[in-house]
């Protein structure tokens, strides 16, 4: 076979090479010695044991660690509202529940589901527009920490997606969508200043529903530590992809996240649109949970 020569025939072809490249991922820890025992799914870590707590939500760029494994957490919106202006739509969601699971020291897997989702289109000052309801995008996926997960200035994960067609009619994709991220995070200068630096790529669904294109782009973020329990955030990113010509997509993001209690946040963000392909305004908030 010469080289560049094989094509994964469509979007399970795709994830299953993903799902290769992660399990090839996790015999490399299990060999480096990276799991802690005597912990385990049936045996959780103990509540002194627990690394930091520490949200994928409420930005774009993901946490760099890990669930201890064994043990759950639950991050959700509360709500979820979307103008865009160029499509001309506006979307409500109300929570969007993800549970992530620690199934090794440095590897977890996440279930995601939309519980509802309003979206209305064509809505402009004369016209309300059709208006969709229902069931929304679900996902299955998998984070595992390279390094840095137990401490440290700097850390690295992986993190691979499946986006399941789950949604209701007009509300979300009609076919399986894969994505991978990269996040990266590292002090600067003073240790309550980080930055999280995240390539993206995904294959999605093109607008003829066709085929699928690659969509790929960055999220950095620079996140401040306030308090011992309120920390904030500004975000900037930018996605490409092409269809007829080459599209981009940038936003500028801010959050603010707050731990109540030792094991509980409470967070909220808003996302800006730079340009016309991005929504124009997205605020939400949203909770997070340890068990």
């Amino acid at each position: 076979m010469t080289p560049g020569s094989f094509k994964p025939s469509g979007p399970f072809g795709w994830v299953g090479i993903g799902a290769v490249a992660l399990g090839g991922l996790i015999a490399e820890a299990a060999a480096e010695g990276r799991f802690t025992a005597p912990y385990s799914i049936l045996n959780p870590v103990p509540d002194d044991l627990l690394r930091p707590f520490s949200a994928d939500r409420p930005n774009k760029t993901y946490s760099t660690t890990t669930i201890d494994v064994g043990r759950f957490q639950i991050e959700s919106d509360f709500a979820n509202l979307i103008f865009d202006k160029s499509e001309r739509t506006r979307t409500f969601s109300l929570g969007s529940p993800v549970l992530r699971f620690g199934i090794t020291d440095n590897a977890e897997i996440q279930i995601g589901a939309n519980v509802f989702t309003r979206l209305k289109q064509g809505v402009t000052e004369e016209v309300t527009g059709e208006t969709f309801r229902g069931l929304g995008t679900s996902f299955i996926a998998s984070k595992i920490n390279i390094f840095g997960n137990d401490g440290g200035e700097q850390s690295l994960a992986l993190v691979a997606a499946a986006r399941l067609p789950t949604a209701s009619r007009g509300i979300g994709p009609e076919h399986i969508e894969a994505s991978l991220d990269m996040p990266f995070t590292t002090t600067i200068g003073l240790p309550d200043w980080h930055l999280t630096v995240q390539p993206h790529f995904s294959l999605l669904r093109n607008d003829l529903g066709t085929g699928y294109r690659g969509h790929y782009g960055v999220a950095a973020q620079l996140s401040y530590a306030i308090s011992d329990t309120v920390t904030a955030g500004f975000e900037f990113s930018t996605y490409m992809w092409r269809e007829i010509a080459y599209y981009s997509s940038s936003s500028v993001d801010l959050s603010l996240s707050w731990r109540v209690f030792e094991n509980t946040q409470i967070d909220g963000a808003v996302y800006f649109g730079l340009d016309r392909e991005t929504p124009a305004i997205n605020p939400y908030i949203g909770i997070t949970h340890r068990f």
